[in-house]
């Protein structure tokens, strides 16, 4: 893809997620997130997105991706921090079970084959002192929702991560995905999500697990059943036997069920880590 791509013409990290991040919490008018967004469809630059150029020329102009993202927040006024898990050049492998092998974010999603494993290669980059010290002051820790082998599990392979996050005094909670994805998920459920977690951060410690309650229309699932996309499925019994506190919520986005509803989950996250607190 476009990261992949300026990764190997300028030497640089892939901005896709970062430049996701960044346009999540930017506090800016919609024009500004629209152009961060914007793709190009043909030309040179067809496949590229404006926002992955614009990250591309900020690294070359401060000679480093860490000053480039830190440029980046400011630029676009965003609520908060986004911080990359590590600087280092580290590229993302599965293995599949097969015993093939898959490098490469975009490849990973597209192979189609069940993911054992993942690596970091040539080995596990060290994140940058200002993640470390963010995530030890942190007062809520979540993971997810999003692409479960390609966005969620990959800076969990780091086990400075791990061990930062067991000693903070955070509350850490697991968002489990409203519906499988295609060539990443298929068929899964609630607890494949947690196995993947446990395979690839065995030491972590979550504190709660978040689950969609709410189930779309008949509609809604045939249409995304044509897409090879199912509802996450999952067992009461198995739940019972989960390594956190389960929560059942309606979090899901009623007009696109693929996705979670930003308000309904930021309430949902306010409510468990309030409870939690608590006890």
């Amino acid at each position: 893809g476009s990261s992949g791509r300026l990764r190997s013409d300028f030497d640089m990290l892939p901005p896709g997620d970062i430049r996701n991040c960044l346009v999540a919490l930017a506090d800016s008018r919609t024009i500004m997130q629209d152009l961060m967004q914007y793709r190009f469809t043909d030309g040179e630059f067809s496949g590229h997105s404006f926002g992955n150029l614009f990250i591309m020329v900020l690294t070359q102009i401060r000679e480093d991706f860490g000053q480039a993202i830190a440029e980046s927040n400011k630029i676009l006024s965003v609520r908060g921090r986004v911080l990359p898990a590590t600087l280092d050049r580290v590229s993302l492998v599965a293995t599949h079970n097969d015993g093939s092998k898959t490098t490469g974010q975009k490849f990973i999603a597209q192979c189609g084959k069940p993911i054992k494993s993942l690596e970091l290669k040539p080995s596990a980059g060290r994140p940058p002192d200002e993640a470390i010290m963010q995530i030890r002051a942190a007062e809520l820790i979540v993971f997810g929702p999003g692409s479960l082998y390609t966005s969620v599990l990959p800076p969990l392979l780091e086990d400075e991560i791990i061990t930062c996050i067991n000693r903070s005094n955070a509350i850490k909670i697991f968002i489990v995905n409203t519906v499988t994805q295609k060539g990443e998920t298929d068929r899964f459920a609630v607890k494949d999500y947690i196995e993947a977690l446990n395979r690839h951060a065995p030491d972590i410690k979550l504190d709660a697990i978040l689950i969609n309650s709410f189930r779309p229309s008949a509609k809604k699932l045939d249409e995304l059943a044509k897409e090879g996309i199912e509802l996450t499925a999952y067992n009461r019994k198995e739940l019972t036997e989960m390594p956190a506190r389960i929560f059942m919520r309606d979090v899901i986005n009623f007009d696109n069920p693929k996705q979670h509803d930003p308000e309904k989950l930021s309430k949902a996250l306010m409510e468990i880590y309030k409870q939690l607190r608590q006890n």
